[in-house]
């Protein structure tokens, strides 16, 4: 599962408070995510990239759900997040396999978003020993 969500900041004149929501997010065009080692069970680095059908803004975030053979990080201390291209400034989160982005800053605001995220475990080996 994979969601991108907008700041909550709107210039639309919606009513009580002036906030608007957007019930569905843009289109995902592509989310890849790659591994620095294929050892089994080693803790390493991914990378991951994402391009949204629509302009990101300041404050979005980007939710992903780690499928259950890759082993989340704990908590936020044991895990590293930086931006490695067009991502100036990123805050990471973790809860059970769910990973959340914010884009804090970039360079710009369309085409591909690139990170890395330290901490995540490979699956373990699938053949009996």
């Amino acid at each position: 599962m994979v969601t991108l969500d907008t700041d909550a900041e709107s210039q639309i004149d919606s009513g009580y408070d002036k906030t608007a929501t957007m019930a569905i997010a843009g289109e995902i065009l592509s989310f890849s995510a790659q591994q620095s080692s294929f050892i089994n069970g080693e803790v390493n680095t991914f990378t991951f990239s994402i391009q949204a059908s629509i302009p990101v803004f300041k404050g979005d975030q980007l939710s992903f759900v780690l499928p259950d053979e890759v082993g989340a990080p704990a908590n936020v201390d044991e895990m590293q997040c930086k931006g490695t291209s067009n991502v100036i400034d990123l805050t990471c989160s973790v809860v059970d396999k769910t990973i959340t982005i914010i884009f804090n800053d970039f360079e710009n605001d369309e085409g591909a978003f690139t990170w890395e995220i330290s901490g995540i475990k490979n699956p373990t080996s699938t053949k009996t020993s």
